[in-house]
């Protein structure tokens, strides 16, 4: 073949050629076109998809879930986040999907437990504060009612001193002027209340052996007469009161009584163990001491006969014991019915009270 033919065939040949290669080159490109598309969509949905099975596999775990999103979603999703090309899109499992669900459920239904123990908690903390202020008032109220008796038993002691000390700086000054008032006077022994039947020579005679009984106070001596005014002012006393009173006299003015001579009911004789009892008294006595015999009669029966009753006790006490210490150491009143004693066989009595010789007395 010469060059001549061949340069003919070339140019026969050519437009042929070219006529099927342009088909094949624009599928090229469309494909290529498409390609491009589709890499740009999944990147585009890449970060996307990528959060989301964060967020699930997030939860699952927090849950405990064991179905977690799938290790190739994981992975697939981490691919496409960090831009490389993936050929299908990761895909959710209906398992995760139904997981996800039930952990929503659960933290709903842990939130209402949350809500409703933290009002609880409020409340039991409002009833507390309430508990606190009531206890808190009740205190202040019991303090408040304490501190107010207190203060009046302060007073009452106080009063009861002053009129004690006031008794005192009485009988130490021997004059009854200033004293509390006293209970009313009580008729001041009659050596025997004379009767219709006894006469006129008898009472005389009688004043003669036993000028120891005073008609009214104003004969008694200083001394007498203020511890008579004491005896009738702690005829409101018993017991220890009264045993406290007793001392105190005898430690601030030496005073003391020195017995009680005990009486039948209804009689103003005594007898047997009252009389020895008299009579070791006196014998006890110091010398030049004097003495004030104080009659009483129990409650039982009349004012009027208690009192003759008392003032008859007191006599036979007085000529007693005047027989054996004199009948100038002795002087008697009577008091009438009392209670002061206790029962009423221990108020059918007479008391002896013995007091310090004067230095005019010895």
């Amino acid at each position: 073949v010469t060059a001549t033919e061949r340069g003919t065939a070339a140019s026969v040949a050519s437009p042929q050629s070219q006529s099927s290669a342009q088909p094949q080159v624009s599928l090229k490109n469309s494909r290529s076109a498409a390609s491009q598309t589709l890499d740009s969509s999944l990147n585009s949905a890449a970060p996307a998809l990528a959060a989301s099975a964060a967020s699930a596999a997030t939860v699952a775990a927090s849950n405990g879930e064991a179905g977690a999103v799938p290790a190739e979603n994981n992975l697939a999703s981490s691919s496409l986040a960090k831009g490389e090309t993936a050929t299908t899109p990761p895909a959710v499992s209906s398992e995760n999907a139904l997981g996800t669900e039930e952990v929503a459920k659960r933290n709903e239904k842990l939130l209402q437990q949350i809500t409703q123990l933290t009002a609880e908690k409020n409340f039991l903390k409002k009833e507390q504060q309430q508990a606190k202020t009531r206890f808190t008032e009740t205190k202040n109220e019991y303090a408040a009612t304490f501190k107010f008796a207190r203060d009046q038993h302060q007073k009452e002691i106080l009063a009861l001193q002053q009129k004690n000390q006031a008794l005192v700086e009485k009988l130490a000054a021997g004059s009854p002027s200033g004293a509390p008032v006293s209970p009313p006077k009580t008729e001041t022994v009659p050596a025997n209340p004379p009767t219709s039947q006894e006469s006129k020579e008898t009472q005389e005679t009688e004043k003669k052996q036993a000028p120891a009984f005073a008609q009214s106070d104003d004969d008694l001596d200083q001394s007498r007469r203020v511890l008579v005014e004491a005896i009738r002012e702690m005829d409101a006393l018993s017991g220890e009161q009264l045993d406290s009173r007793y001392q105190e006299l005898a430690s601030k003015r030496g005073i003391k009584s020195s017995g009680r001579i005990r009486f039948q009911s209804g009689s103003s004789q005594a007898a047997g163990v009252e009389l020895e009892k008299i009579a070791q008294i006196a014998k006890a006595s110091p010398a030049h001491s004097q003495f004030l015999i104080v009659g009483f009669a129990d409650r039982s029966g009349s004012a009027s006969g208690n009192r003759r009753l008392s003032s008859q006790r007191a006599k036979f006490v007085a000529e007693q014991l005047g027989k054996d210490v004199g009948f100038g150491r002795v002087q008697a009143i009577y008091i009438g019915q009392t209670a002061r004693f206790g029962p009423a066989a221990e108020n059918r009595v007479v008391e002896i009270w013995q007091i310090p010789a004067t230095p005019t007395q010895r």
